[in-house]
């Protein structure tokens, strides 16, 4: 962007395949920041996950899902920020200052999560969620939902930077590259996420290992959710064509 002036459309395409190949050289190349970012979001993750075992049906999910944005915002912020290299992984700090951007990161957070509540309230419990129709259709509307909320979660990432902008802007910078970063989405986030699951699904069936899987269960969990947070950062910079702001420090001295 130039002057504060975002386009009004995508300027560039997106690649699939090298958006993946940077997504997680930047992942596992800042594995330290990222252990260090996402440790409160994963305990709280799991603190969530202890206070609502005991409710059961819709309205539990309802209430996780929502309480869940909470260490989403913490992680969300500070790791958009060290991607987009807006601070330095030497000032990020374990126990974040929560700050103006937090909570209109929080409030995007809590709009665009009413876009699951279908999906939280469908029928996965139960004779009914063993249908291969309803399976099929509870998938097809969890595709769905992944979609609709991609294209407008270019706000995360502005938000988490500090630049003026709006819902509109971002499902018209994301209507070009929609398709390609729905791709590259699946290939490097939910099919890695379904495979984690099913993978520790077999393993918990163990009692004596349960309660690891369960601890891997919420460590996998906020690692693909930076991967998506790099994901959307990579796409922003490309089709917006987004530059960090530059050193304060660096222009005071040519003032």
């Amino acid at each position: 962007m130039i002057d504060n002036e975002p386009p009004r459309e995508a300027i560039a395409p997106l690649q699939v395949w090298p958006t993946i190949t940077e997504a997680y050289a930047r992942l596992f190349g800042n594995i330290p920041t990222l252990l260090k970012l996402a440790a409160i979001p994963m305990a709280l993750s799991m603190w969530i996950d202890i206070m609502t075992g005991p409710m059961e049906g819709p309205f539990a999910r309802v209430v996780r899902a929502f309480l869940l944005e909470l260490p989403w915002v913490l992680l969300g912020v500070a790791w958009l920020r060290q991607v987009l290299q807006v601070d330095e992984a030497s000032k990020l700090r374990f126990f974040p200052v929560l700050q103006r951007r937090h909570l209109q990161f929080l409030l995007y957070s809590l709009l665009l999560s009413c876009i699951d509540l279908p999906l939280l309230f469908y029928p996965v419990d139960g004779a009914a969620a063993e249908e291969p129709i309803l399976q099929a259709a509870f998938w097809g509307l969890y595709l769905l939902t992944v979609y609709l909320e991609m294209r407008f979660a270019f706000v995360y990432v502005t938000t988490a930077v500090d630049e003026n902008y709006s819902l509109g802007l971002a499902w018209r910078h994301s209507r070009g590259p929609a398709l390609r970063l729905f791709l590259v989405i699946c290939l490097a986030v939910l099919l890695p996420w379904r495979a984690f699951v099913f993978l520790l699904e077999g393993v918990a069936e163990s009692d004596d290992v349960a309660i690891f899987a369960w601890v891997f269960w919420h460590a996998g969990l906020w690692l693909l959710q930076a991967a998506y947070l790099t994901i959307l950062a990579i796409a922003f910079r490309t089709c917006t064509g987004w530059v960090p702001p530059p050193d304060a420090k660096l222009l005071k001295r040519f003032e």
